[in-house]
């Protein structure tokens, strides 16, 4: 059985996992993809995302109309801690070079859905999940403390004697792998079903 180590190993090269790998710096990150990381489900996220970003926007009414368009079925204060992190959630994409549409050096809001206020971006007009991936993608590619293996697939957790030690997974010709790490991330997105 081979086996290597590393600080963290990921499980899934989707916007998730990207994320969770570019935050990880400077530990060393394992990205364990067994497909092309070109062909993560992200890359087929159509639409945009919402923020209030807009001037006379606000989380309290962003919350507002996310809990009227859920028929107040969902939690308001878990979506006000998500909202609340809207924002930096857009600068941080931004920062790992994902372009916005925009006009006049404003980016360019929209009113979608249950929204009261346009609040909606889009990146490369409808197709905002590829121009996400592509762009965390190319900045991963380019960390030197991130490296990919695309030729496994995750199979198991790995227990330690202080929880999870790692993941085991087999190569294409079905050679076992133990990844050993102190963090594992599973960023499996619908995969895992844990939707």
């Amino acid at each position: 059985m081979d086996s290597c180590q590393t600080d963290v190993v990921i499980v899934g090269a989707g916007a998730a996992g990207l994320c969770a790998a570019l935050n990880a710096v400077p530990r060393r990150v394992l990205v364990l993809a067994p497909d092309d990381p070109e062909t993560s489900c992200t890359e087929l996220a159509k639409g945009g995302i919402a923020a209030p970003i807009a001037t006379g926007d606000s989380v309290a009414l962003h919350v507002a109309d996310t809990m009227r368009a859920a028929d107040h079925s969902g939690c308001e204060q878990i979506a006000g801690i998500i909202i609340g992190t809207a924002v930096e959630a857009i600068r941080f994409l931004e920062g790992a070079g994902v372009r916005f549409d925009a006009s006049r050096g404003s980016p360019d809001l929209h009113l979608e859905a249950g929204h009261q206020l346009p609040r909606i971006l889009h990146a490369d007009g409808d197709r905002t999940g590829a121009a996400i991936h592509r762009a965390l993608l190319s900045r991963a590619r380019a960390s030197e403390h991130i490296a990919f293996r695309t030729d496994a697939s995750a199979v198991s957790l790995l227990s330690g004697t202080e929880g999870i030690a790692g993941i085991v997974a087999l190569s294409e010709n079905s050679t076992p792998l133990t990844i050993y790490a102190a963090e594992t991330v599973l960023a499996t997105g619908g995969l895992g079903q844990l939707f």
